[in-house]
């Protein structure tokens, strides 16, 4: 009789054991499947920035061909040609750094740089669900360099 009630306590130490390990792992688990999915994103927005960047970079240097004086003089013109859906949606995430156009290189070339900021103008926030309340702090930015016409 007694070598029965022990294999019951062994069973019922392993089943405490076993829970106890799910209590720990599971949310460790979610946790990780979690910043996975959530790195994708990060990495998807900054590919479509990139894209976004060097398309509007392009346009930049086509219409500077065009017409230069204008083109250096209102940038917004061709930037409004550029969106992305759900990632670029205004003319005002992109900007032209202090050193971007450079015209006295060889070959002459314009830089591009495009931002990212979740929740603004119609854009989903990132991370989204936002826990610890970072989505108006995280900015994403990409930039493209091409040469002029």
């Amino acid at each position: 009789m007694r070598s029965c009630n022990r294999r019951y306590r062994v069973a019922g130490y392993a089943i405490a054991e076993f829970g106890a390990a799910l209590v720990i792992i599971i949310p460790a688990v979610l946790i990780l499947g979690y910043a996975a999915v959530e790195a994708g994103i990060a990495i998807t927005t900054y590919n479509a920035l990139s894209a976004s960047a060097a398309k509007a970079a392009r346009k930049l240097a086509i219409a500077y061909a065009q017409d230069p004086t204008t083109t250096v003089a209102a940038p917004q013109v061709v930037f409004s040609q550029v969106t992305y859906l759900n990632f670029v949606t205004s003319p005002t995430q992109f900007s032209i750094p202090a050193n971007g156009w450079n015209t006295a290189s060889n070959p002459p070339t314009v830089t591009v740089k495009c931002t990212y900021i979740g929740g603004q103008e119609g854009r989903p926030t990132f991370p989204n669900p936002d826990i610890l309340n970072l989505g108006a702090q995280f900015q994403i930015q990409a930039q493209a360099t091409c040469r002029l016409e």
